[in-house]
Protein backbone atom coordinates (compact mmCIF):
# COMPACT_ATOMS: atom_id res chain seq x y z
CA UNK A 1 0.00 0.00 0.00
CA UNK A 2 0.77 3.84 -0.11
CA UNK A 3 2.99 4.66 3.11
CA UNK A 4 2.84 8.15 2.34
CA UNK A 5 0.44 10.80 4.15
CA UNK A 6 -2.08 12.67 1.81
CA UNK A 7 -0.85 16.18 1.13
CA UNK A 8 -3.37 18.79 1.74
CA UNK A 9 -3.87 21.09 -0.88
CA UNK A 10 -5.13 25.06 -0.62
CA UNK A 11 -6.44 27.00 -3.38
CA UNK A 12 -5.06 29.66 -5.17
CA UNK A 13 -6.79 32.15 -4.11
CA UNK A 14 -6.51 32.08 -0.32
CA UNK A 15 -3.17 34.23 -0.33
CA UNK A 16 -5.69 37.14 -2.91
CA UNK A 17 -8.25 36.69 -0.26
CA UNK A 18 -6.13 37.32 2.76
CA UNK A 19 -4.65 40.36 1.13
CA UNK A 20 -8.03 41.62 0.07
CA UNK A 21 -9.50 41.77 3.33
CA UNK A 22 -5.75 43.26 4.82
CA UNK A 23 -6.29 45.82 2.29
CA UNK A 24 -10.04 46.83 2.77
CA UNK A 25 -8.77 46.70 6.65
CA UNK A 26 -6.23 48.80 6.45
CA UNK A 27 -8.51 51.29 3.97
CA UNK A 28 -10.93 51.03 6.71
CA UNK A 29 -9.11 52.31 9.33
CA UNK A 30 -7.59 55.16 7.47
CA UNK A 31 -11.17 56.16 6.91
CA UNK A 32 -12.05 55.62 10.67
CA UNK A 33 -8.77 58.26 11.39
CA UNK A 34 -10.25 60.40 8.79
CA UNK A 35 -13.59 60.92 9.93
CA UNK A 36 -12.49 61.31 13.41
CA UNK A 37 -10.00 64.43 12.46
CA UNK A 38 -12.83 65.63 10.27
CA UNK A 39 -15.10 65.53 13.60
CA UNK A 40 -12.72 67.67 15.34
CA UNK A 41 -12.14 69.82 13.10
CA UNK A 42 -15.73 70.93 13.27
CA UNK A 43 -15.69 71.11 16.69
CA UNK A 44 -12.38 72.87 17.12
CA UNK A 45 -13.90 75.56 14.11
CA UNK A 46 -16.68 75.92 16.65
CA UNK A 47 -14.62 77.19 19.75
CA UNK A 48 -12.69 79.32 17.67
CA UNK A 49 -15.88 80.65 16.39
CA UNK A 50 -17.27 81.03 19.66
CA UNK A 51 -14.04 82.67 21.17
CA UNK A 52 -13.99 84.93 18.16
CA UNK A 53 -17.20 86.10 19.07
CA UNK A 54 -16.11 86.57 22.97
CA UNK A 55 -13.43 88.69 21.63
CA UNK A 56 -15.79 90.98 19.75
CA UNK A 57 -17.70 91.06 23.15
CA UNK A 58 -14.95 92.12 25.03
CA UNK A 59 -13.11 94.42 22.72
CA UNK A 60 -16.71 96.87 22.65
CA UNK A 61 -17.26 96.74 25.95
CA UNK A 62 -13.48 97.77 26.07
CA UNK A 63 -13.85 100.29 23.77
CA UNK A 64 -16.80 102.19 25.66
CA UNK A 65 -15.26 101.50 29.11
CA UNK A 66 -12.59 103.71 27.46
CA UNK A 67 -14.67 106.35 25.97
CA UNK A 68 -16.57 106.80 29.56
CA UNK A 69 -12.88 107.19 31.15
CA UNK A 70 -11.72 109.80 28.28
CA UNK A 71 -15.20 111.83 28.90
CA UNK A 72 -14.81 111.54 32.68
CA UNK A 73 -10.38 112.69 32.34
CA UNK A 74 -12.70 116.35 31.27
CA UNK A 75 -13.91 116.49 34.68
CA UNK A 76 -11.56 113.91 36.51
CA UNK A 77 -8.01 114.29 37.30
CA UNK A 78 -7.70 111.06 38.95
CA UNK A 79 -8.76 109.82 35.34
CA UNK A 80 -6.95 112.61 33.00
CA UNK A 81 -3.56 111.32 35.10
CA UNK A 82 -4.99 107.20 33.82
CA UNK A 83 -4.72 108.95 30.64
CA UNK A 84 -1.87 110.06 30.32
CA UNK A 85 -0.43 106.95 32.18
CA UNK A 86 -1.31 104.55 29.58
CA UNK A 87 -1.50 107.25 26.51
CA UNK A 88 -5.31 106.41 25.63
CA UNK A 89 -6.70 108.31 22.71
CA UNK A 90 -9.48 108.10 20.42
CA UNK A 91 -8.53 106.61 16.95
CA UNK A 92 -10.98 108.92 14.46
CA UNK A 93 -10.09 106.41 11.40
CA UNK A 94 -12.65 103.75 12.86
Amino acid sequence: MNNQPAQKSYSAFLPLVLIALGVILLFSWNLSIALNQQAAGVRISAQQDLQLAQAAQTEQKLKIMMTDLLELSQTDKEAEAIIKRYKIAINKDK
